[in-house]
């Protein structure tokens, strides 16, 4: 059986083709280009779960990095470490709703449904629990 060496070419560029337009192809998560002076917050760093505040300072020469600065410190970020945010929320002096107040009057919650009591066996017969499993407490210091 013979190929002809054209279509078996035509068919690879095809292919190729495909696979570059997927490869070139704009991500879906694309980030708002940063000024410097913008309000950010940088990720946890050496496995902190606090989001440090920063301040862009400028655009670093590699693409999609930025250097800012915390607490006096000047890092170096890449974007997906860092999160617009606002003056206000970095200043940690945030607004926080007061909660409805609750009415003078005394009212007692009757619960609808009754508390479960702990059932401490000291029994060592075997029982079943509520997912059909049988088990059988282990047999300890039984003097």
């Amino acid at each position: 059986m013979l190929h002809n060496s054209n279509e078996i070419k035509q068919h690879f560029n095809l292919v190729k083709n495909k696979q570059k337009y997927y490869h070139d192809k704009p991500s879906t998560n694309q980030h708002k280009k940063l000024q410097p002076g913008d309000e950010v917050r940088m990720a946890p760093q050496n496995k902190a779960n606090v989001w440090s505040p920063a301040i862009v300072i400028e655009h670093h020469k590699s693409p999609r990095s930025y250097i800012v600065e915390s607490n006096g410190t000047k890092y170096r970020r890449n974007h997906r470490d860092l999160r617009s945010t606002t003056k206000q929320a970095n200043s940690g002096t945030q607004l926080v709703c007061n909660p409805p107040e609750e009415p003078q009057t005394e009212t007692k919650l009757t619960p609808n449904k009754p508390e479960p009591k702990a059932d401490i066996s000291t029994d060592s017969q075997p029982y079943t629990t509520r997912h059909g499993r049988v088990t059988k407490p282990p047999n300890r210091l039984n003097l």
